[in-house]
């Protein structure tokens, strides 16, 4: 594919997009955790950065829960990125 999965169109806007809306209708939190914040358009969510980039997808789910201030976080939506 050659390029981020997340940007990729889903109807009118991209598949991160239609993600992050969906998950801000049910939940008060929403984070995306990237590798790259700059490959990313203004989700309008806090985007912390991956702390150790290419060292799977365990440790970004890891980042996102630090990231959150809620006793018990309750969902993770995962896209990837081909390298």
């Amino acid at each position: 594919m050659g390029a981020p999965r997340a940007n990729l169109p889903f109807g009118d806007i991209f598949l991160i997009g239609a993600a992050v809306a969906t998950l801000k209708l049910v939940f008060r939190q929403v984070f995306v955790v990237t590798r790259d914040k700059t490959s990313l358009l203004d989700l309008g969510v806090e985007i912390p950065e991956d702390e150790h980039p290419l060292q799977g997808p365990l440790v970004g789910v890891v980042r996102g829960l630090t990231a959150s201030d809620v006793a018990l976080p309750l969902a993770i939506c995962h896209t990837s990125a081909p390298h």
